[in-house]
C-alpha cells in the first residue's frame, strides 16, 4: 500500500486518534488526503481529538471538483463519505479508507479499492508497525467503537493472535 494515496473518511481518522496511531497513515501510504467535508466534521470544537486531528491533517485537506458526483453519492451517503468516493475518481493511484457499511458496499459495487480501520491495523501488524492487533481492537471497543464479534475473531485468526 506504500505506493497508494489514501482518501480518508472520518471514522478511520477518529479510530486511529483514539488508539494514538495516526502515524500509521504515513507509514502505510505514500500520502493521504482528507476531504473538506470530513475535515469539517472531525475538527468541530468539542469533538474528541478535534485539535489533534486538526493539526495532523493540516495541508492534507482537499475538495472534490466533481460536485455532481458528490451529490449523486449523497443520495445514499453522508457528505464526507460521498466526497471520499468522488475523490477516488480525481486522484491517481488512490484507495479509500472508510468504515461505514453502506459506503463500503457502494465502493465495492463501483470497484473502488478500499480498506477500513481494522484493515489498517492488520496491515500495520503485517508490516511490523504494531505488535498486537488485539490490544488496538480492545482499545477501540473501550472507546465506544463497535466491532462485530465475528469480525473481531476473524481478525485475531488472520493475525495469529487467538
Amino acid at each position: 500500500m506504500k505506493n497508494k494515496i489514501a482518501i480518508l473518511d472520518a471514522s478511520p481518522l477518529i479510530a486511529l486518534a483514539y488508539i494514538k496511531k495516526l502515524y500509521l497513515l504515513n507509514a502505510l501510504f505514500n500520502d493521504f488526503v482528507v476531504p473538506q467535508s470530513v475535515a469539517k466534521e472531525i475538527t468541530k470544537r468539542g469533538k474528541p481529538y478535534s485539535q489533534e486531528l486538526s493539526d495532523f491533517i493540516k495541508g492534507k485537506i482537499v475538495s472534490s471538483k466533481n460536485k455532481e458526483l458528490v451529490e449523486l453519492f449523497a443520495v445514499n451517503l453522508d457528505s464526507g463519505e460521498s466526497e471520499v468516493l468522488a475523490l477516488y475518481y480525481e486522484i491517481n493511484n488512490a484507495i479509500v479508507v472508510i468504515d461505514e457499511e453502506k459506503a463500503r458496499k457502494l465502493a465495492k459495487r463501483k470497484n473502488i479499492p478500499l480498506i477500513g480501520s481494522l484493515g489498517l491495523l492488520v496491515l500495520a501488524k503485517y508490516h511490523g508497525h504494531i505488535s498486537k492487533v488485539k490490544e488496538m481492537m480492545d482499545l477501540l471497543i473501550k472507546n465506544g467503537i463497535r466491532i462485530k464479534p465475528y469480525v473481531y475473531n476473524e481478525i485475531l485468526k488472520m493475525c495469529n493472535e487467538l
